[in-house]
């Protein structure tokens, strides 16, 4: 089978440098990355191929499956071959609907009016499948240069085009907007498109290509396949600064310092292209960085901006001392500033930091930054320590992969979401049938119980178990983690509450398991539900206040109201209510946590905990 596109001895000459017969071929659904040292030596690449389709006075041939494409005449945009340059083209003046499909408005048929319905409609479903929340109303003029190149890129996507040759389309870029860049060009190839990539980022390369070819002095001096590049990457960076494997290796162009970081890079990134779980491969990284940098200890921070919350934590901590954390206002300051940070003992504000630096003397933590989830690489050292650019560096680089096998496992989350949620799916349908079975049974043998009643307590459930797949769907991040706090206030929305009823939240962000917040959610929904109906009675006014929250090693879910309390004598064990006794049953078997009824002066208390180690095991 012939090549999708293939470059025939390519050759070319301008102020930037010279050209000579440069060849290279693009397969089908291929995303081909040539990794060019400089950037003059890449602009001129792109002014040669910008010459084949402007012009015939030039050398050399491109085929498309076999077939010469004529030169000059605009042959690339009647192959449907998009170009991406480096520098946006945007027409500031123009809304972003107008950028997008600048020659593919919609019209009124027959007549030559624009549809601006349609075409706003058209635009705010492209942004909104690229996850990219803007109107697409605004003017150009008012968006961020990383937004303008979004918009850039989704402007090009709109033709469908058979190939795409992007120039650096992630340089100067957050990791957010990168992420957002590498989901459309995985959308692109999965739709049958092919990808000429020119980078001078070989990370970049080895994450999204298929196969990486390296330009040096207008050639192509070596090509290797990204499974080879990611088996050893410290090969591909000897092709790419053209060592002779030979006769010299890179300890003969490195001193040992470098050397031993260079390798601890190049683990680093065997770890990110291995099969390991990501949990496993952020440990993995801060393992390498402590020893890279000769560290006491270290850790990786995963942070939620939208809830200003620690969602995990990695720490590697080999010596005898106590590991040291950051508090959680220079964890956000880190974050914020999206810049690698130091300080030592000498500084005036370093104990600001901790709450306890007895063992530390010095620290630096650089900025994990991912689409929606952040962090920080983190680490300490028992002597004082000042940071030359080289280590600060090769932090970096651990940072950036760390960002990189967060993205990674968000882009697989989908899939791995989907069999998860199949297989909770059908468990979830499973504990239906068993509470429907348990309200049958009930009726039965309680002849003061009515069907709709029974009906009532099964839709609720139901609904309970609805809200945690519906959460689960909204996460951009693809993660198999809900907020606690989204659960409950979802689960209070769909309560059926009496008017008089004044209810208050205090609730914490709290990250729980997917497989988990089945469970806590039903138990959650019987708490309130059975506040809801036998805690007021015909009182007039009445209040009830839900809160959850962390205490040392217990998730604490409690509801308290001020209606006619506990009956005399009341023991959970001796109750008679089917809800109570089910949600007890499985706080006790699958948390191995406490339910406590607090009789007060007015009303009463519930109160739920469970062991956090039970949530993750």
């Amino acid at each position: 089978m012939y090549p999708l596109l293939e470059i025939q001895d390519l050759t070319f000459s301008n102020p930037d440098g010279s050209l000579k017969n440069l060849s290279l071929t693009l397969h089908h659904g291929e995303i081909h990355a040539l990794v060019v040292k400089n950037t003059s030596e890449q602009a001129l690449v792109m002014a040669a191929i910008l010459k084949y389709q402007e012009s015939k006075d030039i050398d050399g041939e491109i085929l498309l499956s076999n077939i010469k494409l004529a030169k000059g005449k605009q042959s690339f945009r009647k192959a449907n071959i998009q170009i991406m340059h480096a520098k946006s083209q945007v027409i500031e003046n123009l809304s972003v609907t107008e950028n997008m499909y600048m020659s593919s408005m919609p019209k009124f048929r027959p007549f030559p009016f624009i549809n601006w319905y349609s075409a706003r409609k058209k635009a705010y479903r492209t942004l909104r499948d690229a996850s990219f929340d803007i109107n697409p109303s605004i003017r150009i003029s008012e968006l961020s240069r990383e937004n303008k190149r979004i918009v850039y890129f989704l402007r090009l996507l709109t033709h469908e085009p058979k190939i795409m040759i992007l120039q650096e389309p992630f340089e100067d870029l957050s990791e957010s907007t990168i992420s957002i860049f590498k989901d459309l060009i995985k959308r692109h190839v999965n739709n049958g498109g092919s990808i000429l990539y020119l980078t001078k980022q070989w990370e970049d390369a080895l994450m999204i290509s298929n196969r990486i070819s390296i330009l040096s002095k207008g050639k192509i001096i070596n090509e290797m396949s990204t499974e080879e590049a990611t088996k050893n990457p410290a090969e591909l960076v000897r092709r790419i600064e053209n060592i002779n494997l030979i006769n010299k290796s890179i300890t003969d162009v490195e001193d040992q310092e470098t050397q031993q970081l260079l390798e601890a890079v190049f683990k680093a990134a065997e770890f990110l292209t291995s099969e390991y779980e990501l949990n496993d491969i952020l440990q993995l990284l801060i393992s390498e960085a402590i020893k890279a940098l000769n560290a006491l200890n270290g850790s990786i921070i995963l942070y939620d901006e939208k809830t200003n919350s620690i969602i995990d934590e990695f720490v590697i901590n080999d010596s005898r001392t106590i590991f040291q954390r950051l508090n959680r206002s220079s964890i956000y300051n880190v974050v914020e500033g999206k810049q690698v940070y130091w300080a030592n003992s000498t500084h005036s504000n370093f104990k600001t930091h901790f709450n306890n630096t007895d063992d530390t003397k010095s620290f630096i933590c650089a900025p994990i930054l991912s689409r929606e989830l952040y962090g920080i690489i983190h680490l300490n050292f028992a002597e004082l320590t000042t940071f030359t650019e080289k280590e600060i560096k090769y932090l970096k680089a651990f940072s950036r992969h760390a960002a990189l096998a967060i993205e990674d496992t968000r882009l697989m989350g989908n899939s791995i979401l989907m069999k998860e949620s199949h297989h909770r799916i059908k468990n979830n349908l499973q504990t239906v049938s068993n509470l429907v079975l348990l309200q049958k049974s009930a009726l039965l043998t309680n002849p003061e119980r009515t069907i709709d009643e029974a009906l009532d307590n099964i839709s609720s459930y139901v609904k309970s178990i609805a809200q945690v797949h519906d959460l689960m769907s909204k996460d951009h991040m693809g993660r198999s983690i809900i907020n606690l706090k989204d659960l409950i206030l979802s689960i209070v929305q769909l309560m059926d509450i009496h008017p008089e009823i004044t209810v208050s939240m205090e609730l914490e962000d709290i990250f729980i398991p997917y497989n988990k917040a089945t469970s806590v959610a039903l138990i959650i929904n019987e708490l309130l539900m059975n506040s809801y109906k036998h805690a007021f009675n015909d009182k007039q006014t009445s209040s009830i206040n839900v809160s959850s929250y962390k205490d040392n090693d217990q998730l604490i879910f409690s509801i308290q109201d001020d209606g006619i309390g506990l009956p005399k004598g009341f023991n959970i064990t001796d109750s008679k209510g089917l809800g109570l006794s089910v949600i007890e049953t499985m706080l006790k078997s699958e948390f191995k946590g406490n339910l406590i009824f607090k009789g007060l002066e007015v009303g009463c208390q519930v109160e739920v905990k469970i062991p956090l180690q039970r949530l993750f095991s």
